[in-house]
């Protein structure tokens, strides 16, 4: 399982630097927490499209102390 778990990691960050280096994006926020938010935060969220899929890549800071989650949606272009 840890081999196959490696594998999803991979092609999840080639799938990150496709979207980042080959596709230009529009990030929305600061990717920065806000001194005021209490909870889960979005942090920042970038959206792309190459014609062929559409990249949208989130940043969630969960409390300030935790490692931020980075969630990132591949879709067919429509």
């Amino acid at each position: 399982m840890k081999r196959k778990t490696g594998v999803i990691i991979a092609a999840v960050l080639v799938l990150a630097a496709a979207a980042f280096f080959f596709v230009r994006m529009t990030t929305e926020g600061t990717c920065q927490r806000r001194s005021n938010d209490i909870g889960p935060t979005n942090a920042c969220s970038s959206s792309g499209s190459d014609g062929q899929y559409d990249y949208i890549m989130n940043v969630t800071d969960r409390d300030g102390t935790e490692p931020h989650l980075v969630v990132l949606s591949v879709r067919p272009h429509e």
